[in-house]
């Protein structure tokens, strides 16, 4: 029993691995495209907050004109120009660009975090997927192994049959365990389909894309220790560091806005 889905023109077969589908997803996925973007503004941030300590040129020109009509000495006719250049430069403000700067580098600190996090889960979920897919693969061929040996057990019940030395029931039961084998083929290939297409979402990829992985399970990576695990993520979990920055972030901003006072 064979399953085949349509291919769309211009959709070619491939084999990805693992770091390839990886790759895909970071180009693809527009949430992580969008937290560079805020990484990118946080830096634009840092930048005109900088902006306070730099010089402040002002210049400005102005003209004039005004007439008077007179009576027998004639009318007068006045024209004046004006021009004015200044510069400025913020010697001290108690702290409030310095702290309005902490902030603006905390925030960008934050973003960086925060872009880490998205990564993390892109990432992970590609992982996910990819796995998915895989043991999916697994269970397609253990049905279709399995359909196998069920055909194999009702021609021998036929044969049985035939002779003599079985009863017809053992053909129906046999029978109707060929046709259990093949709903669970169905079902393993329609399970096998759908991981494919979350794969290709997680990669930000056309989800109908005809695909082929690597299969990497036979590798057996090493696990470490528990409290490994639990140290590693206490000090790496972005969405933890992020709020640290972010609660350093408005402390800078409560010490510029006090610094007005």
């Amino acid at each position: 029993l064979m399953f085949a889905w349509p291919v769309r023109p211009g959709m070619a077969e491939s084999r990805l691995s693992l770091d390839e589908c990886i790759k895909t997803a970071l180009k693809n996925q527009p949430s992580f495209r969008v937290a560079l973007a805020g990484l990118e503004a946080g830096k634009g941030r840092e930048k005109q907050a900088v902006s306070r300590y730099l010089p402040q040129v002002t210049a400005s020109t102005g003209y004039s004109e005004s007439h008077q009509n007179g009576d027998e000495i004639g009318n007068s006719f006045t024209k004046s120009y004006s021009t004015s250049l200044s510069v400025n430069q913020t010697l001290y403000d108690f702290g409030r660009t310095g702290n309005a700067y902490d902030s603006a580098c905390l925030s960008t600190q934050s973003a960086e975090f925060d872009t880490k996090r998205v990564k993390q889960d892109v990432i992970l979920k590609v992982k996910q997927a990819y796995f998915d897919l895989l043991q999916s693969q697994r269970l397609v061929v253990v049905a279709e192994k399995t359909l196998e040996q069920s055909e194999s057990h009702r021609k021998q019940a036929e044969a049985f049959y035939q002779a003599g030395s079985k009863p017809v029931f053992d053909v129906t039961r046999a029978e109707v365990e060929v046709n259990s084998m093949r709903l669970n083929l169905i079902n393993a290939n329609n399970r096998m389909r759908i991981s494919r297409m979350t794969l290709n979402n997680a990669m930000g990829v056309d989800p109908e894309g005809q695909i082929d992985i690597d299969d990497i399970l036979t590798v057996c990576p090493a696990i470490p220790s528990l409290e490994k695990i639990k140290a590693e993520a206490l000090e790496n979990r972005p969405d933890l560091l992020k709020a640290e920055s972010d609660i350093a972030a408005t402390a800078a901003i409560i010490r510029a806005e006090e610094a007005n006072y």
